[in-house]
């Protein structure tokens, strides 16, 4: 097992004392809600822009804010955006959309597969601070065009038990050649 499924297993435990057989009520911001996952998601997301080298090796993911939550089954999908620092004259930090997904097994201790899908082509990334000062407009359009688990993601990486880990960038790729899980 590699440290990237021990993470995607660490998710399955806390969504498992956090979401399984529970009411999703969430008042108060999911980052806190469901404290640990933000970071777990980003570590995968460094992990994997390092192991495909997608970004210059002085960028680094920052943080993930997440939006949406949805539960149907033993399946949790997770909408939100992916932060990065740029290094370059000067730091600063921007802003694309990701999609994370996980079948989980019946109790919840571990996963069949999961999908990891961030930076749409369509918008690439956004500055921090145009989108802070414009999040509700920008959330509206990413919930709209470009939360949707097959399309417009420039980065798509698929796993589970009994396949090797499949990274992507060809649009529809996972529709074409795996179904849509």
């Amino acid at each position: 097992m590699n440290a990237i499924e021990e993470r995607v297993i660490q998710l399955a435990y806390i969504f498992k004392d956090k979401l399984y057989e529970k009411p999703l009520n969430c008042e108060e911001n999911y980052n806190k809600y469901l404290d640990g996952v933000s970071n777990i998601l980003s570590s995968i997301a460094q992990e994997y822009i390092n192991k495909y080298s997608l970004f210059s090796s002085r960028d680094w993911v920052d943080d993930i804010l997440i939006r949406t939550i949805t539960i149907k089954k033993n399946t949790v999908k997770i909408l939100g955006i992916l932060i990065i620092g740029k290094s370059g004259s000067t730091i600063s930090e921007w802003v694309t959309p990701l999609l994370f997904m996980t079948k989980l097994n019946d109790d919840w201790s571990d996963f069949i597969w999961f999908k990891y899908c961030f930076y749409s082509d369509d918008i690439g990334e956004l500055d921090y601070a145009i989108y802070n000062k414009k999040k509700l407009e920008l959330a509206y359009y990413f919930d709209r065009k470009f939360y949707h688990p097959n399309g417009r993601w420039k980065y798509k990486i698929r796993k589970d038990k009994q396949r090797q880990e499949i990274f992507s960038s060809i649009p529809d790729f996972f529709n074409k050649d795996w179904g849509n899980p």
